[in-house]
Order: C-alpha cells, then structure tokens, then sequence
C-alpha cells in the first residue's frame, strides 16, 4: 500500500507542477534565447549536475526533482544606436530565471528514462537593447533514455539518447516551423578511487531547423548541428557532502553566421556541491559557474540550486537464503510441501551429507568466517565500494576457490544512520553486490552462494563516528567446506 501512495505521490506531484506551469505562463513567444541554447540543463538522474555517468537508476527508483537557475549577461545585446552591436558588457545587461523541472525513473538493471522541462519564470534585459527580452513560459519538453551497454556502477560505458520539442514560437535560433531535435551521447564513468570519481559525455545534436528569419533587430541564423562535449569530477569531503567540478562545450558544424559579437563555440565551467544527510531521500545541489567562451547562452555568471527527491515506486523482488549463519544452527534448508486441504502436511527433512567413516551419523561441514577490511560501502549505497575494496574482493575470492567449498553466506551490514528498515534492505542489497561480482567477474556458480543483510544490528565499531560508521558498512563471508 505504501508504494502505491508513493507511486501516486510522485504522479501527482509532476503533472501538478507541469500543468501549474503550463497554465500560469504558456508557451513562449520569441525574441529571448531559451535554456536548449545554453549548456546547462540538469540531468534527471542527479548524477553530477549536468554530465552524465553511466549509472542507472535502480529498477523502480525514482527521481522527482526542481533546479531554479539564475544567469547573468547570457543573452544577446542589440543596442538602439547601432545596427550591428559589439556586445561589450559593463556589470549588469540581463537575467534570465529558468526552472527545470526533472523527473527521471528506472526500468531494468541496465535502462532507465527522463523528463525534463525547462521553463522561463523571469527575465530581464538593459532598456537601451533594441530587442526587448521579457516573455516567459515552457521552453521545450525534453525526453530521454540512458542505456548501459558496459561495465557497473564502478566503471562503466552508457548510451544517452534526448528527444526535445521546442515550444518558443518564431525562435531566431530554430527557425520558423522547427522541427524536433535529437541528441544522441555516449557517457563514460569510472571511480579513480575511494572518494573520487570522473564522468565524461560526447554526443551529437541534430535539429530540424525551421525558416530562416533573421533580420536586423536579431541578426542571426538557426544553429542545426553541434558536437557536444562535457567531463565532471566528484571528490567527496565527508559522509554527507560531495563537491563537483564540471566543464562542457559544444562546437557548431555548420557555417553559423551572426553579426553579434559571439563566439559560435560555447563552453562554460561550473563547481558546486551535493548534500545528503543521513542517506534522506532528498538530495541538495548548488553552485556556482562562468563562462570560458562569450558565445551563444553562455553566462558572465551563473547560479543555481537543486533539490531533488528519491525513492522507490517498486522494489526488485529477491529471495532470502534459507542459511542463515552457522550460529543459527540452519546449515540446510528445511522446505515445505503445501498439498491440497485434503492431504496431511509433509515435511521434507533436511538433507544430510554422506561420510565414509559414520554413514549414519551426519557430519556438520567445516565453516570459516572471513571478515573483510577493506570492502566497504559509501554513505546510501549497495553499489559505489571502491577499488581498493574489489582489490581486496579479488583476493577473498582467489582463497576460496582454491579448494572445492560446498557453500557460500554473504552477509551484508549497514552503519546505523538511517531507518531499520532501510538499512535492512540496503544490507540485503550489499550482499547481493558481492554475489553478483563473484559470479559475474570471479566465476563462481550463483547456486552455491547465498546472500543475507543484518541491517545496523551487528556494528564492529562506534557508530558515532566517521571511520566507524565506514567500517560498519561492510560485507562478511561465511564458507561451507
């Protein structure tokens, strides 16, 4: 019942923010630059601001989110007194105020989708301009797809397809009657080490420009073909808190002519920071950028803030493992044959493993417990564990295939921030992590592995601070000879 008010919640709470919009401004009619133009426009997976990893939401995971966006000095300047302008700026010439509006979900392990819309709430521009920037409304509807074609969460390669409908009427920059504009990128992620990781994304932008209608008050053509490139890095200061550095351009392939004193090559550098305390289901991001080139939408300065909220419209179901530990004295799954109303209840007693010296005394297996020092989680993840802990993995991995095993117990922990019951199905999904590497990279048969989470009810250290709450995310083994 809960993910459906959730599910509903998140629904509700789209389409009344979309439709409110809608309905309070409209579409947008000419003469203002919309945010398709400039370089930022936030990503509805809240990876880094605007760059793209190659992770993927969780199946049913979703994220909600809204960026409000200050830029300064980004669109054109057309002075009266000239029919061809310099566009030298002194201080303040013009703000532009944009909302994005981001909701993005997961469809498989390897897939998820997004909306996005931008929408002008406010803008303003020097009264001596002779094109007069002061309309607001819907900018475009913006679709996209992201699908992993390799790697993991650790080190991966995705493809980003984007699919936009601008919604500016008679735009100088698409032309009359434009068409839709498709975008089509390739994101590269991969995690340097515990605290840090890079992302970068190339991508190509095709518009189906419309009539050319440039004139003298707004002296330029309609941009169809661009190259876009963009790189981030992430370097995280504590538990809660990560900053974020990115830089991103594009360049124009075809011959773009304009009588403004802009470059026809954007790029632009921004550095912010991201918040989440206590693995809450709401995510902060704010920053700060400037233009590197004075081109086309980029800004003297820039300013903007984010919150974005995550959770789960539905849940990937698993199966718990019969084993428990060997403390718990369940070293076989008992199972229970349900018949019908009118036949007695069988149970199948648990299987007994054959020895020569004593056929008919059974043999408890050898167990060894193998405890990980290095193999640990970030703050709210089952996925990001870092590279000394697969080194770490490796090694675990390489002892225990050494010699034959008949089973193998994952148990996964959590530190104590958070809900019981989150950290008990984040604990669960760190020990399916560890599965899926021992099978997938180290070969290991799936059948013989079992995974189990124990949530916050076993710490190995204080919870009460940092170092501690680290080595208490973490994975422990427990091996059936």
């Amino acid at each position: 019942m809960k993910r459906f008010r959730q599910l509903g919640f998140a629904i509700m709470a789209s389409v009344s923010a979309i439709a409110a919009t809608c309905f309070w401004h409209g579409t947008a009619h000419a003469n203002f630059v919309g945010s398709e133009f400039e370089l930022f426009n936030p990503t509805t997976r809240a990876d880094y601001f605007t760059v793209h990893t190659s992770r993927i939401l969780d199946p049913g995971q979703f994220n909600l989110g809204v960026v409000l966006d200050f830029s300064i000095n980004s669109l054109p300047k057309v002075h009266n007194g000239a029919e061809i302008c310099c566009d030298e700026r002194e201080g303040y010439a013009d703000l532009l105020i944009v909302s994005h509006f981001l909701f993005g979900v997961g469809l498989t392990d390897r897939w998820d989708i997004g909306l996005s819309m931008p929408v002008v709430i406010g803008q303003s521009n020097d009264e001596n301009d002779k094109v007069n920037f002061n309309v607001k409304g819907v900018l475009e509807t913006h679709i996209n797809s992201k699908f992993r074609i390799w790697g993991d969460d650790w080190t991966g390669l995705a493809a980003v397809f984007h699919l936009s409908q601008n919604h500016t009427e008679d735009n100088p920059y698409t032309g009359k009657g434009d068409g839709l504009t498709y975008i089509l990128e390739l994101a590269y992620s991969r995690e340097l080490s515990e605290d840090i990781d890079m992302g970068a994304n190339l991508g190509y932008r095709w518009r189906d420009i419309g009539d050319n209608i440039s004139s003298p008050s707004f002296p330029v053509e309609p941009i169809a073909s661009q190259i876009l490139w963009s790189m981030a890095t992430s370097v995280a200061y504590d538990d809660d808190l990560r900053w974020i550095g990115e830089l991103s351009g594009a360049h124009n392939l075809n011959n773009y002519k304009t009588s403004l004193d802009r470059d026809e090559h954007p790029a632009e550098v921004i550095f912010g920071a991201e918040y989440n305390r206590n693995r809450s289901p709401f995510v902060w991001q704010a920053g700060i950028g400037s233009e590197v080139t004075h081109a086309i939408g980029t800004a003297d300065w820039r300013i903007f803030a984010g919150l974005n909220w995550q959770g789960s419209l539905w849940e990937k179901r698993r199966r718990l493992p019969a084993v428990i530990s060997p403390e718990d004295g369940e070293l076989y799954e008992t199972k229970t044959v349900r018949p019908k109303p009118s036949e007695p209840v069988v149970a199948i007693e648990p299987a007994k493993p054959a020895t020569p010296e004593a056929p008919t005394i059974p043999r408890s297996p050898q167990v060894e417990s193998i405890v990980s020092k290095n193999i640990t989680f970030k703050p709210g993840s089952h996925a990001d564990i870092g590279i000394a802990s697969l080194d770490e993995l490796e090694q675990i991995s390489s002892s225990i295939k050494a010699k034959p095993f008949k089973k193998i117990v994952v148990e996964g922990h959590t530190d104590s921030s958070g809900s019981a019951k989150l950290n008990q199905a984040l604990s669960e999904k760190r020990a399916a992590t560890i599965k899926g590497f021992l099978v997938k990279r180290y070969g290991m048969d799936a059948n013989k592995i079992e995974t189990i989470g124990f949530g916050d009810t076993k710490p190995v250290a204080d919870n009460k601070t940092e170092e501690g709450r680290k080595m208490n995310r973490r994975v422990e083994f427990k091996v059936y000879w």
